[in-house]
């Protein structure tokens, strides 16, 4: 009987043992639990991936460190066996903590980032509205603009980003432009981070006239022997028309941007042309572009010669042509062909009747077709009456004036 009272006693004790050491673990948990919970913000910022790494962490404390029953308590050790288990327990954590850390150096766990979101700021909606009543147009020729607008409040104006006074007491603001280029006129209310835009108009300002230039196609030289001839014309900006016209002709539309003439006489003739750009703005004067056409043989043009009846023995003969740079030669009365140049003087005449002819030729040794003929009467004693004077043909009249022209503009150079 007192063996097994003996044992009872010895199991109880052991039974209270075990106990008290389950409720010193318990403590002991409840105190690292009080503990850590003095950090709820760190806590708070948990997000999965952390929540991920935690569960990890216990996973891998349970595989390294499998749960122990706890051993057995004997009498007289009560003290040293709590002391071991509570060293196993915070070696195994401390253990633990540091193959994590040293797992997230070597970059094994990925180390979650913190986001942060901003409060975007409320902007009040303030029904403002602003009206452009009067405005430049798209492309303006002028070095000032006036801009009637209506507010009904106080804004920003703005002309290229630079402030200009602007209340809802002046409708009328007026600005001035010092260079050509692309402007901006610009309304807007508030301060940023909640500036509203009123009014946005883009215009260009363009008060320089637009530059015309005729290029020839096919010749380079102001000379051509072809009747036909090409002109491209070229603007150096965008226009809304160019108008070009030869000599005294009248002025036609070249906006395509070619001039193309057939049948030109020979001569020397002039291509003006001017352009009216996007703005308005008209080229004053016009461009000029003078050549000389030599597509035919030179012609020959008797200016001056004596009456159809003279009783002088002599005669004077002035004669040029439309190529300027032609020769001549001479035939008195079917004679052979002789060198001659204006003016000619004929003397010792015959009685009767007398005739001259007289051809023209170029450098390219051409002659004209059918050479100038004029015969004349040679009489002694008194005339009669009155004779008729020479007089050149009216079709000479244009030519000459296309020749004095140019002389006259080639003196002008020199």
């Amino acid at each position: 009987m007192e063996l097994k009272e003996t044992e009872e006693k010895s199991y109880n004790t052991k039974k209270w043992r075990r106990v008290i050491t389950y409720l010193g673990i318990f403590s002991l948990g409840v105190i690292v639990g009080i503990l850590l919970s003095k950090c709820p913000e760190k806590e708070q910022r948990v997000d999965k991936e952390q929540k991920a790494d935690l569960t990890l962490k216990e996973e891998i404390q349970k595989e390294e460190n499998p749960q122990r029953e706890p051993p057995e308590i004997h009498a007289g050790t009560e003290e040293k066996q709590t002391s071991i288990i509570f060293q196993e327990i915070i070696t195994t954590q401390a253990s633990t903590e540091k193959e994590i850390e040293e797992k997230y150096k070597e970059g094994i766990y990925e180390v979650p980032i913190t986001q942060v979101y901003y409060e975007r700021p409320t902007c009040p909606d303030i029904p403002i509205s602003a009206d452009l009543i009067a405005k430049p147009e798209k492309y303006w020729n002028k070095k000032e603009a006036v801009f009637r607008v209506k507010l009904k409040i106080d804004a920003n104006c703005y002309l290229e980003g630079a402030p200009i006074p602007c209340t809802f007491t002046a409708e009328r603001v007026k600005v001035e432009f010092t260079e050509d280029g692309e402007k901006e006129f610009k309304i807007s209310y508030g301060e940023d981070p909640c500036l509203k835009d009123l009014i946005n108009y883009k215009f260009i300002v363009d008060t320089t006239p637009p530059e015309t230039k005729i290029v020839p196609v096919g010749f380079e030289d102001v000379n051509t022997t072809s009747d036909t001839c090409t002109f491209e014309i070229i603007v150096n900006e965008p226009v809304k028309s160019t108008l070009c016209k030869i000599d005294d002709g009248f002025w036609m539309d070249c906006s395509s941007g070619k001039l193309s003439l057939t049948n030109i006489e020979d001569g020397w003739h002039k291509v003006s042309a001017f352009s009216i750009d996007l703005a308005g703005n008209r080229e004053d004067p016009p461009k000029d572009y003078e050549f000389r056409v030599d597509a035919k043989p030179p012609i020959t043009l008797l200016l001056s010669a004596p009456p159809s009846i003279t009783n002088s023995s002599s005669a004077e003969f002035v004669f040029t042509s439309d190529d300027e740079d032609a020769e001549f030669e001479c035939s008195i009365n079917d004679g052979e062909w002789q060198k001659c140049s204006s003016p000619l003087i004929l003397k010792d005449l015959q009685e009767g009747m007398n005739k001259i002819s007289i051809r023209s030729f170029d450098k390219l040794g051409r002659y004209e077709e059918e050479p100038v003929i004029y015969s004349w009467r040679v009489v002694s004693g008194e005339l009669k009456g009155k004779p008729k004077p020479y007089k050149p043909p009216q079709r000479y009249e244009e030519i000459l004036k296309r020749q004095k022209r140019h002389k006259d503009k080639k003196d002008v150079k020199g």
